[in-house]
C-alpha cells in the first residue's frame, strides 16, 4: 500500500514563551511525522533533533511558516516535542503533527516543494507542483486569520482531502489547513486554489511537497515506472 496519512494531532499554541511544545499523534515505529508552524513574525524557529526542513517562509514581517519531518523511532509515539524561537515576543506561535505511514524513508520526497506567498485575500493558493515519484502529495496552507473554515483544494490529479483545520483564537490568531492527494509520477498539479469562507482576509502561505510512497520501490524492481 502506498503512503498514507494516518492521525493528526491537537494544534498547540502560545503567545506567552519561546517555546511551542506540540504533542505528536499515536505512530508506529517507521511512520514519518511532518509538524506544520506558523507564527507571528519572522524569528527563525529551531526544531528538535532529527528533525529535518521542508520548507520555512516568511510573508511580510507578521507571518513566518516553516514544515519540519521527522522519521518514528521508539518512544515517539504521542511524545512530546519543543520547537523554540529566539525571543519570547508575546507574538502568536502554533502548530501541530502529523502521521503518515508508507513512506520511503531511503527519498522522503518527489520533487520540489514549492511555495505560494499569498497577499491578504479569502483564498489560498498553491504553485503548481510536478512529482517525481509516486507518493502522496500534502498541501498545507497557512492562514493569518482564524475566522475561516475552509473548502477542498481545487482540481483533480489529484483530488485532496481535507485532513485537518485547526484554528486557535489565541493572540492575533490563525488557522493551519492539512489536505493530500495520492500522485503519480510525472504529473504536474498546475496552480490550485482553496477557497474559504473568511470573515476577516488574511495573508496567508500554500504550500506543496510530495511524500515518496514504498510502492515505487516495488514498482521500480518489476521494472515499472523507470
Amino acid at each position: 500500500m502506498g503512503t498514507r496519512f494516518i492521525s493528526a494531532g491537537a494544534l498547540a499554541a502560545n503567545d506567552t514563551t519561546a517555546t511551542l511544545a506540540i504533542t505528536a499523534p499515536s505512530a508506529n515505529i517507521g511512520d514519518v511525522f511532518v509538524a506544520f508552524i506558523l507564527a507571528k513574525d519572522n524569528q527563525a524557529i529551531t526544531r528538535p533533533s532529527n528533525w529535518f526542513d521542508v520548507e520555512t517562509t516568511n510573508n511580510g514581517a507578521a507571518m513566518r511558516t516553516s514544515t519540519f519531518w521527522h522519521g518514528v523511532v521508539a518512544g515517539d509515539s504521542g511524545a512530546g516535542f519543543n520547537f523554540t524561537k529566539p525571543v519570547d515576543n508575546n507574538l502568536l506561535f502554533c502548530g501541530l503533527i502529523c502521521c503518515y505511514r508508507g513512506v520511503d524513508l531511503t527519498t522522503i520526497f518527489g520533487g520540489s516543494t514549492t511555495i505560494s506567498v499569498n497577499a491578504s485575500a479569502d483564498n489560498v493558493t498553491y504553485a503548481s507542483f510536478t512529482s517525481t515519484r509516486e507518493g502522496l502529495c500534502v498541501a498545507a496552507g497557512y492562514y493569518a486569520n482564524d475566522l475561516t473554515t475552509p473548502g477542498a483544494v481545487s482540481g483533480t490529479n489529484p483530488t485532496f482531502t481535507l485532513r485537518a483545520q485547526p484554528e486557535t483564537s489565541l493572540g492575533s490568531d490563525a488557522s493551519i489547513f492539512v489536505s493530500d492527494g495520492y500522485i503519480l509520477r510525472g504529473v504536474t498539479t498546475g496552480g490550485r486554489t482553496q477557497a474559504s469562507n473568511s470573515t476577516a482576509d488574511a495573508i496567508n502561505n500554500g504550500v506543496l511537497f510530495n511524500l515518496v510512497s514504498h510502492k515505487q520501490k516495488a514498482l521500480t524492481i518489476l521494472g515499472v515506472g523507470r
